[in-house]
């Protein structure tokens, strides 16, 4: 079992238990005291107050908007009515809502997500000054320099990863990611190397709802798969091996902080023509300057908001 040595001391391997908070894990989480926290007023509206219609637009609305998910700009009504299981005129008329208030925006008949939306993505923990994305940057600036590979920095929710950050590197292999993006976990480096910190629930959890398969290399055998999270804890590195899209090999460590991996930093790029061993050196490194000013951060210094 590895050691995973922080400013507070030095933590040996994963601590498990059900009781554990989840630092920046996922973001409808509550975070341990000392982080910072967003706090939302909560609208002065009586729940006996809304109907029935009132939470079911809502829904339909909050279904529109996570249609968007994908990399594609602009999405036409009739693709947005059907991933959002709407009939065309409801979700035309609610998207001309979601217009006005700056959610979405029209171009023609094609539709894309609004500033406004930026506005509040901009306010979640992870991008807000002195969050994660923040701390990490510059660790992730000088992966980005000294391997000119593409940088990935990721958090676990439920079974898939969610991209907080991604540095295109040059190599002929193009990695195919945005922020906000999701993958399988457990097809990717970042999501191996974030399980294998992760509490024994979370990892069932993630096999119980089968492992994905998305090219012929990716792991769909429990026993082989929580065999490779065992090794990933006694590294400290993960790898993934075409797993995820085929031409595409990535290294991934995580970002360790009271034992738990609370996200994880990789390198991807192309099979061949990339010394990978020294990209694991590194990339381990960065993730534990992270998790060492994560540390800092939450202990000595004062909420920016004050």
């Amino acid at each position: 079992m590895m050691d995973v040595h922080r400013s507070s001391g030095s933590v040996r391997g994963p601590r498990y238990g059900t009781q554990r908070q989840r630092l920046f894990k996922d973001p409808l989480m509550t975070t341990p005291e000392g982080l910072r926290r967003i706090d939302i007023a909560e609208p002065d509206v009586d729940q006996a107050d809304l109907t029935t219609n009132q939470v079911t637009a809502v829904r339909k609305a909050l279904a529109l908007l996570a249609a968007f998910r994908g990399t594609s700009r602009h999405v036409g009504l009739s693709d947005l009515a059907r991933r959002a299981g709407l009939p065309k005129s409801t979700a035309y008329r609610l998207l001309a809502d979601l217009e006005s208030a700056g959610f979405v925006e029209r171009e023609d008949s094609m539709y894309r997500l609004g500033l406004s939306l930026f506005e509040l993505g901009a306010r979640v923990g992870f991008n807000r000054p002195n969050g994660l994305r923040d701390i990490a940057m510059h660790d992730l600036s000088q992966l980005y320099v000294s391997t000119g590979l593409t940088v990935h920095l990721a958090v676990l929710s439920g079974n898939e990863i969610v991209y907080i950050e991604r540095m295109q590197g040059g190599q002929p292999t193009r990695v195919l990611t945005i922020p906000g993006a999701r993958r399988a976990a457990s097809c990717t480096a970042l999501g191996k190397a974030i399980l294998a910190f992760s509490d024994p629930a979370d990892i069932k959890a993630v096999v119980a709802q089968g492992l994905a398969r998305k090219t012929s290399y990716s792991i769909i055998s429990p026993q082989r798969f929580l065999s490779e999270l065992k090794g990933i804890r006694e590294t400290g590195v993960a790898h993934e091996r075409e797993e995820s899209a085929l031409g595409l090999f990535g290294v991934a460590a995580p970002i360790i902080v009271d034992g738990y991996a609370i996200a994880a930093v990789a390198l991807a790029g192309p099979t061949s023509g990339v010394t990978w061993r020294s990209a694991e050196s590194r990339v381990r490194s960065a993730a534990d300057n992270i998790a060492r000013l994560i540390v800092m951060s939450t202990n000595g210094l004062p909420p920016l908001d004050e």
